[in-house]
């Protein structure tokens, strides 16, 4: 009984497929064993939410399954985007699935599995605070020189001379 059920499922997923246009990169492969998940993951939890409008722990972990199953490296983007309309509505799993599988290609391009966009975004973000230190120091020495002249004037001490 099992069987029938499995392979009633497995043809409406299989003709789900047939249906569904998918983007020309989901034809590439990606093998997450070179791919640090574990930085993903919150992307992947605020995208959901966002796309959902709903915190939903279910889809989340169900996606984190789809990704971190040992049994199988390699996922096929289409069947996963196919199981996510279930949850979500076609336009939002499609959304989700074609910016996800284009992390994990980047991912997987790089030494450290993290995608090349985080590894900007965290580059800006650190120049962004090296140059906010750059600027609060600018003004420190901007105050301390004003802060000298005004000592100069009147007198080392900063007392008035009379």
């Amino acid at each position: 009984m099992a069987d029938r059920t499995d392979a009633r499922f497995k043809d409406k997923e299989a003709a789900s497929i047939r249906a569904t246009k998918f983007p020309a990169h989901f034809a590439e492969r990606v093998d997450l064993r070179k791919v640090n998940i574990s930085v993903l993951r919150p992307w992947i939890a605020k995208r959901l939410i966002e796309l959902m409008r709903v915190e939903d722990d279910v889809v989340v972990e169900y996606v984190y399954s789809m990704l971190e199953d040992k049994d199988k490296p390699i996922p096929d983007p289409k069947k996963m985007q196919v199981n996510l309309v279930g949850f979500m509505d076609k336009y939002g799993a499609a959304a989700f699935m074609d910016e996800l599988w284009k992390l994990l290609l980047s991912a997987q391009a790089t030494v450290g599995g993290v995608p090349a966009e985080f590894i900007e975004a965290k580059k800006k973000e650190i120049e962004a605070a090296r140059a906010g230190n750059a600027a609060s120091g600018d003004l420190e020495g901007q105050m301390r020189a004003r802060s000298d002249a005004i000592g100069d004037r009147n007198g080392r001490d900063g007392r008035v001379s009379a």
